[in-house]
């Protein structure tokens, strides 16, 4: 758990954390390839926002990393729009 969202971004990149991040945030990084989005999917908080997973690409085959990411998609699917 991290106290700022550029906090957990940061350790997204260092390759320690997942993260749910502004896409504004991360545009660049995910651009350049520092992170990756596991998928499409947003999730909006507010017509004009949204959140993104994002974690490095070596993450993509860490177990705890699928979990974590099967788990959200499963409380996102969940919620109602």
């Amino acid at each position: 758990v991290f106290g700022s969202s550029t906090d957990a971004t940061q350790a997204a990149l260092d390759g320690n954390a997942v993260a749910l991040a502004d896409f504004a945030m991360v545009a660049n990084d995910l651009s350049q390839g520092r992170l990756v989005r596991p998928f499409e999917l947003g999730i909006k908080v507010a017509p004009e926002f949204a959140y993104f997973l994002v974690y490095p690409e070596t993450a993509k085959d860490d177990a705890r990393v699928i979990a974590f990411r099967e788990w959200l998609l499963d409380e996102v699917a969940k919620t109602p729009t």
